[in-house]
């Protein structure tokens, strides 16, 4: 397999991670605004992909 294949996998995978968490955090707050309710479970799939985010970070950053 070639190289530039699984890098441009990952730079699809990364953008579409970053697309997706702004997505429901727009849509976290617009029902925030406007019900005036709090909705855990979309804060903790946020969390989820911030953690997420954040393990493989330090994990790359350490095997390297």
């Amino acid at each position: 397999m070639d190289e530039r294949f699984i890098m441009h996998r990952l730079y699809a995978t990364r953008i579409s991670a970053i697309v997706g968490a702004a997505l429901l955090a727009g849509w976290y707050f617009y029902l925030f605004f406007t019900n005036k309710e709090v909705h855990y479970e979309i804060i903790f799939i946020l969390a989820a992909m911030v953690a997420t985010k954040f393990a493989a970070l330090l994990y790359y950053r350490k095997k390297d």
